[in-house]
Order: structure tokens, then C-alpha cells, then sequence
């Protein structure tokens, strides 16, 4: 039930930007619709994958809401990630490390929620000053985290493919699903009412 909640509110919120896109009008509104739309149609293939990090996505959903802030960290190596990551808890700042759009680029993408700007801060003035200084983190918009899955001639990246194939496999299971339990509970009903 909750992941219904949880797609209705995303839809939800798709709605309420096409809307303010159709108010305001012009090019640029028609622009940026499109960059909207296509960002939410990331963040809906990322939460149909079931994609699972140290937060997982969907879990910062349910805590933070839709509303968020990318960080990129250049490197992909993971103990400095876990190591990055740690130190953010340790500043009270919930993070979900995104899924990589694009292995090989040295990035590797975090989402934290604007609630936590002030903790943010103050983790990067002390991050620049410690072990890891030599790491590049700064914060970057959802556009463009969702480009990282593009090449330079503007195909998809192995991986956001594969990410959008566990996707639409995520989907046919859960419609399917569905089914099976219809059938399921129509098959009881029919044993329960057999006279004995």
C-alpha cells in the first residue's frame, strides 16, 4: 500500500509541475518542463529498480520527502565513499547514495534533503580540512546528475540502461503480482464456499 502512496505522490507532484510550467508559458517553461519531467521519470525508474544503498532511495522518500539536493563526489571508490558517507551521519545529515549513470566518469552522486543545507556546510568546511580533502564535493542540480547517463553524443550510458530494463522487469513483476494474488484470493473464496 505504501508503494502506491508512494507512486501516487510522485505523480502527484509531476502533475503539479506541468502545471506551473503551463501557467507560466513561453519557451523557457516549455524547456523546463521537459527537464522536469525527465528527472522525474529517473527518479521513477530508480524507485521501481528497488535500487538499495547504505539509505536506500525509497526509504529517504518516506523520511525526507520528494524534495532533495545532489551532491557529487569525484570518486567512485567505495571505502572513501563509506568513509564519506559515515562522516555525513556523524553530522546528522540522511543521505541515499544514488545509483552510478555512467562507471568510469569518477563521480558518484548523493542525495541529502534541503532540511539539512546548514549541516551540509558544515560538513564540507570540515571535509576540506580532513583525510579526504583532496576529493572534490560540491552540490549539483538533478538535470545534472540525470545527464551523467548520457554520452557525449547523447545516447544512454550502459548503465542507465540496464537501470531502465530492472525497471520496466520491476514493473511487469508487481502487475503480475498482482494478478496472481487476484487469482489467489478468488481460488479461496471458491474452496470456502464448497459445502462439505
Amino acid at each position: 500500500m505504501s508503494e502506491l502512496s508512494d507512486a501516487v505522490q510522485i505523480m502527484s507532484v509531476t502533475g503539479q509541475g506541468l502545471c506551473l510550467g503551463v501557467k507560466t508559458g513561453g519557451a523557457l517553461a516549455k524547456n523546463a518542463g521537459k527537464l522536469m519531467l525527465a528527472f522525474l521519470k529517473l527518479l521513477n525508474t530508480i524507485y521501481l529498480a528497488k535500487w538499495k544503498g547504505k539509505t536506500s532511495f525509497n526509504r529517504f522518500l518516506k523520511i525526507k520527502g520528494n524534495n532533495m539536493e545532489f551532491l557529487s563526489v569525484e570518486t567512485e571508490d567505495k571505502a572513501t565513499l563509506r568513509r564519506i558517507v559515515k562522516e555525513m551521519k556523524k553530522y546528522g545529515i540522511l543521505t541515499a547514495k544514488m545509483p552510478d549513470l555512467n562507471k568510469g566518469d569518477g563521480l558518484s552522486h548523493i542525495i541529502y534533503s534541503p532540511e539539512d543545507a546548514t549541516k551540509v556546510e558544515a560538513f564540507l568546511s570540515k571535509h576540506f580540512k580532513g583525510r579526504d580533502r583532496n576529493i572534490k564535493i560540491k552540490s549539483v542540480s538533478g538535470i545534472d546528475y540525470e545527464r551523467t547517463g548520457y554520452d557525449k553524443a547523447g545516447r544512454p550510458t550502459k548503465e542507465l540502461r540496464e537501470l531502465e530494463k530492472s525497471a520496466r522487469q520491476e514493473a511487469r513483476n508487481r502487475e503480475s503480482g498482482s494478478a496472481k494474488k487476484t487469482r489467489v484470493r478468488t481460488g479461496s473464496t471458491r474452496k470456502a464456499s464448497i459445502p462439505r
